[in-house]
């Protein structure tokens, strides 16, 4: 947990040290969020129930200009998922155990406005890449560690966001392409819906 305070930390003091030295050309703004996700993590024995995590972070958005419709977003977010996993014989005892697990998600996307980018309101789009770590699985009735999924994964990210003035809402979806169990072929879906501010 230190080690990963210590990595957001950094994260937003590199990112506001970037920011407030930008050039003429370049503009960057920085966008802390806190939001709540809906995952489905299939395996080849089991799904998983629907369950809501939560999920703080923050993304970059860097412009060529200040009125480019065109930007980059590189991002950090922190996700604590729960879940529960389902199969023909789960019982209503099963449903009530849960697996709590830990990712560090590092999106890297680019987008555009679709309404102009210095409007009161601006719409955009954006997609990309996420690289997502695991950092820890806590105890649970299934007996899964961390030893049991991937230290790190892969996944295609896509997404709607909304802006007015400094605040932000953002609807976003990754599917991974890159197994979460090792040994399983099984994915991780994610649905975030994020709230923040822009500066």
């Amino acid at each position: 947990m230190k080690n990963l305070l210590a990595i957001i930390v950094l994260f937003f003091s590199v990112s506001l040290v970037y920011a407030q030295s930008e050039t003429n050309k370049t503009k960057i703004h920085v966008n802390p969020k806190v939001g709540v996700h809906f995952s489905s993590l299939s395996t080849e024995t089991a799904e998983q129930g629907s369950r809501v995590g939560m999920n703080i972070g923050m993304d970059m958005q860097i412009k060529s200009s200040k009125k480019s419709w065109f930007f980059w977003q590189p991002g950090l977010h922190y996700y604590r998922t729960g879940a529960t996993l389902l199969n023909e014989n789960t019982t209503q005892q099963d449903m009530d155990n849960q697996i709590h697990f830990s990712t560090l998600k590092t999106p890297v996307s680019g987008g555009m406005y679709l309404t102009g980018s210095d409007g009161i309101l601006r719409i955009r789009v954006n997609a990309g890449i996420t690289p997502t770590l695991m950092l820890g699985v806590q105890e649970n009735e299934y007996g899964l560690t961390k030893e049991a999924f991937r230290g790190a994964t892969l996944g295609l990210n896509g997404g709607l966001g909304i802006e007015v003035l400094f605040v932000t809402l953002d609807l976003n979806y990754e599917h991974g392409f890159t197994p979460m169990l090792v040994g399983n072929n099984g994915t991780n879906g994610v649905l975030t819906i994020s709230a923040g501010l822009r500066f």
